[in-house]
């Protein structure tokens, strides 16, 4: 505990605590900071991802309902076109709720060519095209599948940056530890030197008297 005595004055050791001080904040700071990078992380996968994949899923029971309608020679002209229009009335509002998530590049790209197709179905259906609108459903079946694909890979990738955020707050978080106890041992080798210096002095003074 000899390197005790070598702090010239109190300002030198507050200085050497301030500094460590500083630098658990700031690790308390960037910790804050990842968390928050984390929540948004969590939140995008949920709104950008699980939930577009449940409009998928969605939209596949559209288009094989519409298949199934459309193949039924037994139904009503007039009843395939009212369960037709109920099913593509399901099918736009889930184009609004998908173009409102965010999308990437190759997304956006199949996204436009399923909307289009759908609106072409729409208009097949309209005119009793029975035969195109089942070429279209078929098509759009397709790009489904691409978009699902898409799902996969982004949420992956979103998954494996999340794990790269943890792995980074328990460094930081080690690192912070780590500083407290230089911290803890600074503070308590300065108090027991202190004690020493008190009781020499305390000594020193017995002795001359």
């Amino acid at each position: 505990m000899k390197w005790t005595y070598s702090f010239k004055n109190q300002l030198t050791a507050a200085i050497l605590l301030f500094i460590i001080m500083s630098a658990v904040l700031l690790n308390n700071l960037s910790e804050r900071n990842k968390s928050e990078q984390i929540s948004d992380a969590v939140s995008s996968m949920y709104k950008d991802r699980l939930l577009v994949e449940s409009y998928i899923f969605r939209y596949s029971q559209n288009l094989q309902r519409i298949n199934e309608i459309i193949s039924n020679e037994g139904l009503a002209t007039g009843d395939r076109g009212k369960q037709l229009s109920v099913i593509l009335a399901d099918t736009k509002n889930l184009n609004d709720a998908y173009r409102a998530t965010k999308l990437t590049a190759a997304e956006a790209k199949n996204f436009s060519r399923f909307v289009l197709l759908s609106e072409r179905i729409n208009r097949h259906v309209l005119a009793g095209e029975w035969n195109q609108a089942l070429d279209r459903t078929r098509e759009a079946t397709g790009i489904l599948q691409v978009l699902s694909s898409i799902q996969v890979s982004e949420a992956q990738q979103q998954m494996s940056g999340i794990d790269k955020l943890f792995s980074t707050g328990h460094l930081h978080s080690q690192f912070e530890i780590a500083l407290l106890l230089v911290l803890g041992m600074i503070v308590l080798a300065m108090v027991l030197a202190s004690k020493t210096l008190q009781r020499a002095t305390a000594a020193g003074a017995v002795h001359l008297n």
